[in-house]
């Protein structure tokens, strides 16, 4: 259980990184309640000493998708199709079309041009604050 719970600590530090802070702050509480009954005062000062899951969420202007989802939206922003985008990406065309549903999700968007505005009000030139 120890082991386990270690692994859902710096899980859930890969998660905050990659600004998944939901998915972080499930591993987190999870790791809390195993950690509590176990009485592990280690693992509970661990977590403690990391800083909260909301507050890993970054001011990247990418934030709340990943890098490559944001590359992937600036493409969407473009105009591009999703053969458009395999090709620059060098990823299949079926595979291109999974990062544009996950970012219709993250945004809460239903339409492709949602997400061009989106991006267009984070990264006005659709260029800058690059990843």
């Amino acid at each position: 259980m120890w082991e386990g719970t270690w692994a859902a600590i710096d899980l859930a530090r890969c998660a905050s990184r990659t600004n998944r802070a939901k998915e972080a702050a499930r591993l987190l509480a999870g790791a809390r309640v195993t950690a509590q009954s176990l009485g592990a005062a280690l693992l509970l000062a661990a977590m403690d000493a990391r800083p909260a899951a909301g507050a890993a969420i970054r001011s990247d202007p990418w934030s709340p998708l990943t890098v490559r989802e944001f590359q992937v939206a600036r493409l969407v922003a473009e105009g591009r199709t999703n053969p458009d985008i395999a090709a620059e990406l060098g990823i299949t065309t079926r595979t291109a079309g999974s990062p544009v549903e996950h970012i219709l999700d993250r945004l809460g968007a239903s339409r492709r041009a949602q997400i061009g505005a989106w991006v267009a009000s984070v990264a006005p030139s659709g260029r800058s604050g690059r990843p």
